[in-house]
């Protein structure tokens, strides 16, 4: 089965953005909240949001991605692995 990320093989990063989520819980007795930081990935026709925590190889920072266009994708049970064409 293809994964969903594959469309984004040859894309090229156009733009990288962070953002705050906040989510507040309605079934809890008393009212709890979080607040998430969370990267988007801005690409030709897709924006990839990410929620959880990543790392660079190879990369000392996410706006040296900018202008990269992704040469491979790789997912398995615990992570997605993208790779940059340099």
């Amino acid at each position: 089965m293809k994964s969903q990320l594959e469309n984004l093989i040859g894309k090229k990063v156009i733009r990288l953005d962070r953002q705050l989520d906040q989510v507040i819980s309605i079934n809890a007795s008393v009212p709890q909240n979080s607040i998430d930081l969370f990267t988007q990935i801005y690409f030709d026709d897709y924006v990839l949001n990410i929620y959880n925590r990543f790392k660079l190889l190879n990369s000392s920072s996410l706006e040296e991605l900018q202008g990269l266009s992704i040469k491979k994708v790789l997912e398995n049970k615990n992570e997605i692995l993208l790779e940059f064409e340099t």
